[in-house]
């Protein structure tokens, strides 16, 4: 038999634990360590979980960037770039969204005073 064909994993002798190189491994009863996840599964189930997650604010998230959209065509124009406007708006959400009601975001007009197109 070839000794570096792939065995049968064994019946598990230990519990599963997480060895120096990030693997998710267990010892068999033949005295063997088994690698149940390596760093790659373990990172691909993770985006799987957080996807998962995520899911069900899909519709919303959509609904919210179509409003972000309108909101950016309404105020950009020739004394306010997309850009800027995308600036502002992002930390305006961050602000908000972390509990902040700090101040304006620096180097930006609030754009309900720049001129309507």
């Amino acid at each position: 038999m070839d000794p570096d064909a792939e065995l049968p994993p064994a019946t598990p002798l230990t519990s599963p634990v997480l060895d120096a190189d990030g693997r998710l491994t267990y010892v068999g009863t033949d005295g063997r360590r088994y690698v149940v996840l390596g760093p790659d599964d373990q990172e691909a189930q993770r985006q799987q979980a957080l996807a998962l997650s995520l899911e069900p604010g899909h519709r919303v998230l959509e609904a919210m960037e179509g409003q972000a959209r309108i909101w950016l065509d309404l105020v950009c124009g020739p004394d306010l770039e997309r850009v800027e406007a995308l600036a502002w708006l992002l930390q305006r959400l961050r602000s908000r969204l972390t509990g902040g009601e700090g101040p304006e975001p620096p180097d930006a007009e609030p754009p309900d005073s720049a001129p309507s197109v």
